[in-house]
């Protein structure tokens, strides 16, 4: 049985290749959310950038902390990596 379906147990990963390249999308993705949230102020530019990051927080953060997880029970976990 892959390691995905077992209980997820929390812990810093293991800084490989994809642990890696997960957390720098994430902090870039990270940057440049809180950038446009506190130099753009379109209200309705803000609005949309403020759900977004939400989305990112939901969606690439996740994928950092679980990536030993994903890495070993995945066939290619680099495309959910990209595509957050």
């Amino acid at each position: 049985m892959q390691e995905i379906v077992y209980r997820l147990n929390f812990f810093i990963p293991k800084f490989d290749l994809y642990a890696s390249l997960s957390l720098s999308l994430a902090l870039a993705a990270s940057l440049i959310f809180l950038f446009f949230l506190f130099f753009r102020t379109s209200s309705i530019f803000r609005l949309s950038i403020f759900t977004a990051a939400l989305l990112h927080v939901f969606f690439q953060w996740p994928l950092f902390i679980i990536s030993n997880v994903l890495e070993t029970s995945l066939e290619n976990p680099y495309w959910p990596a990209f595509a957050g």
